[in-house]
């Protein structure tokens, strides 16, 4: 699913309305931390897609 065209922007989407990516920001926010970055792998363990959400994407 994650390689139909718009999907990664969707799932993005979807994940910044999340309340806990906002608290992940705030509580590592002091560590430097400015990029999460989410792996999807298969079964056996090969990289799907990787989601990289921002501090400004939140915005």
């Amino acid at each position: 699913m994650l390689k139909v065209e718009g999907a990664e922007q969707i799932v993005k989407d979807e994940m910044l309305r999340s309340p806990q990516i906002q608290q992940i920001f705030s509580q590592t926010e002091r560590l430097g931390v400015k990029n999460l970055i989410y792996k999807y792998t298969d079964s056996q363990g090969k990289n799907i897609k990787d989601i990289i959400i921002t501090k400004e994407d939140l915005k």
